[in-house]
């Protein structure tokens, strides 16, 4: 090959991904851990949180070179052909959860006869959807024609956020989803929530959190909520920006830190361990939902990481009001929370496909959504309670953006 020919972008691409498969299949030799095979075979390990960072950030760079290398090779020919079996696996899936089959595939293969019988489904649409699901390596069709388990199909039959929060994206979200433009017709620009495309779909006037409590929707919503957030590369960045991203070791001994709820609480608490455990001996964490609620006076930090999230700009404001009128000259306010990717930010594609959809998400139900950078600023200077805020910015992550506030309280 002649080496002064410059390379294609799709060549420039398959070399980033090569580049990056080889860092991983490193640490797959050094730890004695397999990389995933086409097969998806079930002993296949997962990358957990526990994965080093280089090597989850190596995944991230694979999944977005092929992403772009996907849509390069396909075209505007194959869009929407694409775009069409995405959607038609989702329904398929929902299928799938109504009848129980991922409960119903025993660990070891079955036939698809005995199997629409456990089911209580006519043999030929049972075959229709598990192999449209197949074609996503969800199951496995063996040489006899039986059915089997693999690496996903399994994490839907056993991971509670999969097994409640897609059934709920099914139901709730995708419905709200086909009624976008009458909610934007009969609502331009509301930010209730008993204004929503969810409204218009499920024909209620309920408020999103009425609706979850009425109709038995908060777990399924929940769980659909730490699924989108449950990747072990964004649980790193988001959790190493509150280790990281502040200098925690500049407090004095015994400080309080009042904190966001005791799911995320956990969750940093077990990044801290990993990391820097001699914090968990220096400062106090004490958890609070920062709404609703008597909030704690003079602690040494407000710790406000996710909670803002999801929430209205009035919303936002109160609680920001809220915790500045308890602040002490010598107390913090540090926010943490998702960014927004910018749209002309073409290096992380598919970051901001699935951020666009989380927002998107949000909005159809709560009619409120992730922000921008300069969306968050304008916000929190937007609070007049009379204290003087001084406001720091720092981003992490190539592919998730994070923002810290801070905020002096004098």
């Amino acid at each position: 090959m002649d080496m002064n020919i410059p390379r294609s972008e799709i060549g420039l691409l398959a070399d980033e991904i090569m580049e990056q498969v080889a860092k991983w299949e490193t640490y797959g030799e050094q730890s004695g851990t397999s990389l995933p095979s086409v097969s998806f075979d079930t002993r296949t390990p997962v990358l957990t949180v526990h994965t080093p960072d280089d090597v989850l950030e190596a995944r991230e760079k694979i999944i977005e070179s092929a992403f772009k290398l996907l849509q390069l090779a396909a075209g505007p020919s194959k869009f929407a052909s694409i775009a069409i079996s995405y959607s038609q696996t989702i329904m398929a899936l929902k299928w799938l959860f109504h009848f129980n089959i991922f409960d119903l595939v025993p660990e070891e293969p079955i036939g698809y006869d005995a199997l629409a019988v456990s089911a209580n489904v006519p043999v030929f649409e049972l075959k229709r959807m598990l192999r449209l699901v197949m074609a996503s390596y969800i199951f496995s069709e063996q040489v006899d024609e039986t059915v089997q388990h693999n690496t996903i199909s399994r994490a839907f039959a056993h991971d509670e956020n999969m097994r409640r929060g897609i059934p709920f994206f099914c139901d709730v979200v995708i419905p709200a989803a086909a009624r976008m433009e009458d909610a934007t017709i009969r609502w331009p620009g509301s930010e209730d929530s008993d204004e929503t495309a969810r409204n218009i779909a499920l024909n209620d006037d309920l408020p999103f959190d009425e609706y979850l409590t009425e109709c038995n929707q908060a777990e399924g919503y929940t769980r659909l909520m730490k699924l989108l957030g449950s990747e072990p590369f964004r649980q790193n960045v988001y959790s190493a920006n509150v280790v990281q991203g502040f200098d925690w070791a500049s407090l004095p001994r015994d400080s309080l830190v009042v904190d966001g709820p005791e799911d995320k609480l956990d969750i940093m608490k077990d990044f801290v361990r990993m990391r820097n455990p001699g914090l968990l001996t220096q400062i106090n964490f004490c958890p609070h939902n920062f709404y609703g609620e008597e909030l704690i006076h003079s602690a040494r930090v407000y710790l406000l990481a996710g909670t803002l999230e999801n929430l209205p700009d009035d919303d936002v404001r109160e609680i920001l009001r809220c915790v500045s009128s308890v602040m002490a000259p010598t107390s913090t306010m540090v926010i943490v929370d998702s960014v927004l990717l910018e749209p002309d930010d073409e290096e992380s594609m598919a970051a901001q496909r699935e951020s666009r959809c989380r927002d998107m998400t949000i909005r159809q139900l709560h009619n409120s959504g992730a922000r921008t950078l300069l969306e968050w600023s304008d916000l929190i200077t937007s609070v007049d309670d009379g204290k003087k805020f001084d406001i720091f910015w720092a981003m992490w992550g190539e592919f998730e953006g994070v923002m810290m506030n801070a905020a002096a309280g004098v």
